[in-house]
């Protein structure tokens, strides 16, 4: 799963279970259920309201990774695996590199690329 964020609801451990008994349901039913990344069902919805209502927090979780912003305008990533991500603002493209080495250039890259290309660049090893 390279996603860039995971988002979720965090509930103290005597919340958990509470849900638990309440729903009748288990460990990792309640997991599923406080993993906002499912899909949701009636039972998810009930419990997401039920956590939340208890105190439960939304949380997300990005990658760890390192950006900065050129004084010409260009953004750089730089990600622990080796890989780095240069956006040049000058002509909209963007490029992967991993361990020094140019592994993918894109052209007219828009937000959702870079998104898109972060998740690639975050697998490379």
């Amino acid at each position: 799963m390279g996603e860039i964020a995971k988002r979720e609801i965090v509930v103290t451990k005597e919340n958990r279970e509470f849900l638990k008994k309440l729903f009748g349901c288990t460990e990792q039913t309640l997991y599923n259920s406080l993993d906002l990344q499912k899909p949701s069902s009636e039972m998810r919805k009930r419990i997401r309201k039920a956590a939340l209502e208890r105190g439960g927090e939304v949380m997300v979780t990005l990658r760890e990774m390192e950006t900065f912003f050129t004084s010409d305008g260009n953004m750089v990533n730089r990600l622990p695996n080796g890989a780095t991500l240069k956006f040049f603002r000058d002509d909209s493209h963007g490029e992967i590199w991993h361990k020094g080495i140019l592994k993918e250039r894109a052209d007219n890259v828009n937000i959702a690329m870079i998104y898109e290309m972060q998740e690639r660049a975050a697998m490379m090893r």
